[in-house]
Parts: C-alpha cells; structure tokens; sequence
C-alpha cells in the first residue's frame, strides 16, 4: 500500500466510527486545557508571590545582627548558636558607613524597635485602643519604599510626629472603604505604664537626696506614679501599606525612635552631686581612723542617687 492509501484507510475508519473519534478528540481537548489552566494558575501564583517577596524586601535585603545584641537562649535551651560573649561588632555608625561601600549593596539603613508602644487610637477617641505589634523605625530611602493603598512613603525629610501605618488598622480606625480619609489624620500612640521617653511628662520628685535621708513612703509614692505613667503621642499618618505581612505594624523614622526609647529620670544638681563626694571621701577617712582607734563611727552622709 502507498501513503496515501494509509491516509484514505484511515479516514474511513474515523468516518465509520465517528462516536469514538468524537469522545477521543473531546477527552484531548479537555486534557490539553486542563494542563493549561494549571500552568496559567501555577506561574500565575508564582508572579504573585515573587512581587510579594520583591515587595517586602526580602530577595533583596539583608538583615545585619550583632550577636553581642542578643540574649541567647535558643528554642531548646543553649544560646541559638549565637554566644554572647562580647567579641561581635558593636552595630554603630562606622559600621553602618563600612557596610555601605561593600560592593553592589546600593544602601544601608539602620532600623530600630520601638518596644514601649503598646496600641493607639484616633485622637480625640477616649474609649478606642487598638493593639500595635510591633513599630520599626528606620532610615528613609527609595529602595524600602513600601507598597501603599494610600498616602506616601516616609522620606529623609520626616524627623518626629509622623507615622505610616498597615491596612490592617484600616477597619478598626474606621476606614476600612477610604484609606486615602486616614491620610492626614492624627492618631495617638499609647504607651505601656512607666514610660519616660519622649513626650512623657516625668514628674519632680518632691524630696531631694541631698537634704538628707529620703522618707521611704514619700519615695516609694514616686516610684509608684512613675510606674503607673501612660503617655498619649500624637502621629499624623502620612501613609497606609498595601496587606501584606505587616498585620498591625507601623513605620516612623528612625530620627524619632531615639527619643522614644529614651528613659528620662531626674538627676540630682551636679553641685549637690559634688558636695556629696566630698562629704564621702570625708566620711570614709573618718570611718577608718574610727575603726583603726576603736571609736564611734561617723555618720554616712545622705546617699545621692537617681530617685528611679
């Protein structure tokens, strides 16, 4: 038999049995678009997650630690592989300044927590507190631009008072629908009790060390206002992060951090600092040549000290 007749063989056959040939080209066709549509759905879900990742920096950041930062005490125990024994780098300006010219790293940007912020609200809201897992405060620049529903991102020009926050805030503050409403409005950071930072107003302590011994119920009432202390900061939110995995985060410049993390407390007047380390090298003469010629010992001078 020649080619063609092969051809025209076959073709009889497909005629004669056309229910068959029907279902065999159906079940092709549904196959072949099946794995098309998995495909679709899997480079799909791909491109999806790698702007996501592109998105939080994390194909392009990296995360510099100072093991002499750390506690230790890994999940079982030992100390995570990280020995806090005093030999890392110190994380300080120099380094920050050498790790920049290393090659193909485009920019270098100290971050910090800021631990004593425990929720916020909108100000003038007495009665709403929101919960804030974590605020990181860092250095503006282009390449930890976030992705934003509304707003912008924070710049070098941002020093205090302005804050972007996650969309996650959106519907608790009221503007799940309209993020770009919530641009411009001031909220409240709300401080865990005993906070001293920036904006606290730390009261005097009634009583000086200098003046001689302290009642210790008059000090222990101190303490125990310092302790109870809760500061309301305001923020004007300049910006609102696209979801991701910021749930319950915010961001503000790392200029403004340092002072929230500051712990204040009154210091004794220098001059009254100084008399006092007079009057005890004094007592500590007297003390020995007591001791010595088995007399009365002297009376220590007032203890001078921070009062917190």
């Amino acid at each position: 038999m020649k080619f063609f007749d092969y051809i025209r063989f076959g073709l009889k056959n497909i005629g004669r049995q056309k229910l068959r040939t029907i279902l065999t080209v159906f079940a092709i066709t549904i196959g072949a678009t099946g794995v098309v549509i998995l495909l679709s759905l899997v480079f799909g879900a791909s491109t999806v997650f790698q702007k996501q990742l592109d998105s939080s920096g994390a194909l392009t950041e990296v995360t510099v630690t100072s093991n002499t930062d750390t506690s230790g005490g890994g999940p079982f125990g030992g100390d995570g592989g990280n020995s806090n024994d005093g030999t890392g780098k110190k994380l300080d300006d120099a380094l920050v300044a050498s790790i920049s010219k290393i090659p193909h790293v485009t920019f270098v940007s100290p971050t910090q927590s800021v631990y004593n912020i425990r929720s916020l609200r909108m100000k003038g809201n007495a009665d709403q507190k929101i919960s804030v897992n974590n605020i990181t405060a860092y250095l503006p620049d282009a390449s930890l631009d976030k992705d934003l529903l509304a707003g912008r991102n924070l710049t070098a020009a941002d020093k205090t008072g302005v804050i972007v926050i996650s969309s996650s805030f959106l519907e608790k503050l009221g503007y799940k629908d309209n993020p770009q409403g919530l641009v411009g409005q001031t909220v409240q950071l709300i401080t865990q009790a005993g906070y001293t930072g920036e904006g606290a107003d730390v009261p005097k302590p009634p009583f000086s060390y200098s003046n001689g011994p302290v009642d210790q119920n008059a000090q222990k009432a101190y303490q125990d206002t310092i302790q109870k202390m809760v500061t309301y900061i305001d923020a004007q939110v300049v910006g609102v992060t696209a979801p991701g995995f910021e749930d319950n985060s915010a961001f503000i410049p790392l200029a403004w951090s340092t002072g929230l993390n500051e712990y204040r407390s009154w210091m004794q007047d220098p001059a009254a600092q100084e008399a006092y380390n007079n009057a005890q090298q004094q007592y500590q003469q007297e003390d020995q040549q007591a001791r010595q010629q088995n007399k009365p010992l002297p009376t220590h001078p007032a203890l001078v000290q921070p009062p917190m």
